[in-house]
């Protein structure tokens, strides 16, 4: 007799996998006609953007453009400085199992040292090597046995399945385009030699099936100004980021994780009677929404008849389970210690942390690094870039409840504002805020009850009877499906307040439905045998 499963959908995320690329994007850069030849290099620098991503058979394909700012000293009599950038366009496939059109998609690009090399006057090598990360989920509908609509005679075992998983992903573009006056104290700009822009100040409010995201972009320029000096100058500014995204289904026990991709960026002066004292900034932000929802139900994951043989059929669910997913924002204040910091002008400090060694602990998260500086200034003598490099140690724990010493989360560290200022003794104060992104996308493999047929088969006789020595890794469950009882009957009848037993523990069993009632009597305690019961007279 097939016996109706009552069965719960269920839309969960199933895990594909992760997988790191390491990029290297190589071309040459020419000087334009109205510049002068190249003597040297004073500084390179590279931004990397992801414009596109997309699966194409099979593969997870990767659009992208690095821009490339060069600084370099001119070949003339005036040995002046001048910048000249260039965008590389490129197209990287990530090979990925299982992945298709509807996967979800996360991707991860930073950038790490450029290398520059001078061909000639006009012509300049560039190497920018990229790292790239992606990881994959896809949207699972899967049912589950919650129930049978006839238990007699059987006993059911149920798990409590309590976990957090990736609901939806849903992504927004945002067009930045805003005029910036310089403002009275700075001077006009000559020449911009490089420009940057971060997102920090991430947060976000939800109402409505909406997420209002908020977030500010800090733009930072460093221009050559347009005066007798040709002084080197910088510009820092920042403007609001703002976007709504649509999520049908959105409610307040969803957690929201929110990434920021900034797609393009561009810095151009605005010229007023022969005079750029403002810039035109225009970006594409795309803005992903990443929704988490508590899932929380009942599974049958085993079962029994008493009395008759059963045959049941079930399933195994693999769903991703997001088991960590904290953020946390730590303050850096050190100083570092940069010789003849007086007869210079810092310009600008960029910020890299490098994590040598993380250590996982249960219920707590320790990493271990350098923060490398890049420091770009000019001598106060006369107005020659110079670039330094520097680190600081860098080491933190983060406490994290759910973390176990088994698990092995991504780790991500987002740059929020750097300030820094001169101390004196040949100390620069750097004061930086950090967010340690924390998570860990894990596989949970479920059982769950497909179906059930109960036979006219009767179970084999057994004792009436039984004395019974617990072995390990037994328990009252497996016991009561060993003997065709119930957990009940077992603690009922050996006076237990609980489901805990132990290694060598006497346990008196009784079959539920038994035919005749026998007295058992033992003289001594036996040692139980490799099959761990003994049986009673019948």
């Amino acid at each position: 007799m097939n016996i109706e499963t009552i069965k719960e959908n269920l839309n969960t995320t199933n895990y594909i996998g992760h997988e790191k690329k390491k990029i290297n994007i190589e071309g040459e850069v020419n000087v334009p006609d109205i510049k002068p030849d190249i003597l040297s290099i004073i500084n390179v620098s590279d931004r990397a953007f992801i414009t596109n991503k997309s699966v194409v058979d099979g593969r997870v394909k990767i659009e992208g453009t690095v821009d490339v700012f060069i600084i370099y000293l001119s070949d003339d009599e005036h040995s002046t400085l001048h910048g000249i950038n260039n965008t590389f366009n490129f197209t990287e496939y990530i090979d990925l199992d299982n992945v298709n059109e509807n996967s979800f998609l996360r991707l991860k690009c930073t950038e790490t040292s450029p290398e520059c090399k001078v061909v000639n006057g006009r012509k300049v090598n560039v190497k920018c090597p990229i790292n790239v990360e992606v990881e994959a989920a896809k949207e699972q509908k899967c049912e589950v046995g919650k129930d049978i609509a006839d238990n007699r005679n059987i006993e059911l075992k149920k798990e409590n399945v309590n976990f957090k998983t990736l609901q939806c992903c849903k992504c927004e573009n945002i067009n930045i385009a805003e005029t910036i006056n310089l403002g009275e104290n700075n001077e006009p700009i000559g020449e911009i030699l490089r420009a940057s822009m971060q997102i920090v100040g991430k947060d976000y409010k939800t109402s409505y099936n909406k997420i209002l995201a908020k977030a500010d972009a800090i733009i930072r320029v460093i221009y050559i100004a347009d005066n007798e000096q040709g002084s080197v100058e910088t510009f820092e500014t920042k403007i609001p980021v703002m976007g709504f995204i649509d999520v049908d289904g959105l409610t307040e026990n969803m957690t929201v994780n929110l990434e920021y991709c900034i797609k393009c960026f561009s810095v151009k002066p605005i010229y007023q009677d022969l005079k750029a004292n403002s810039i035109m900034v225009n970006s594409d932000v795309e803005i992903c929404a990443y929704i988490y929802n508590d899932v929380k139900f009942d599974v049958i994951n085993d079962l029994y008849c008493t009395n008759k043989k059963i045959n049941a059929e079930f399933d195994t669910l693999n769903i991703m389970q997001n088991s960590v997913n904290v953020s946390e924002n730590i303050e850096m204040n050190q100083s570092l210690l940069i010789p003849e910091l007086d007869m210079i002008k810092i310009l600008n400090i960029d910020a890299n942390p490098v994590i040598s060694e993380v250590n996982v602990l249960d219920g707590k998260l320790a990493l271990e690094g350098n923060i490398e500086f890049n420091i770009l200034y000019c001598r106060n003598d006369k107005n020659l870039l110079e670039s330094k490099k520097m680190e600081l140690p860098f080491q933190q724990v983060v406490k994290i409840s759910e973390l176990q010493s088994n698990m092995n989360p991504q780790i991500n560290i987002e740059l929020g504002e750097l300030e820094h200022r001169d101390v004196g003794g040949n100390q620069e104060q750097i004061r930086l805020n950090m967010n340690i992104n924390v998570l860990n996308n894990q596989d949970k493999n479920i059982t769950s009850l497909k179906n059930v047929e109960v036979t006219d088969e009767d179970l084999p006789k057994m004792p009436s009877i039984v004395v019974y020595y617990v072995k390990a890794g037994d328990s009252l469950w497996s016991i009561a499906k060993k003997f065709n009882t119930t957990v009940n009957e077992i603690k009922m009848l050996n006076n237990l307040k609980d489901d805990t037993i132990y290694p060598n523990q006497e346990l008196i069993i009784m079959r539920k439905k038994a035919e005749e009632k026998v007295e058992e009597i033992h003289e001594e305690k036996p040692k139980y045998d490799k099959s761990g019961f003994l049986y009673g007279n019948v």
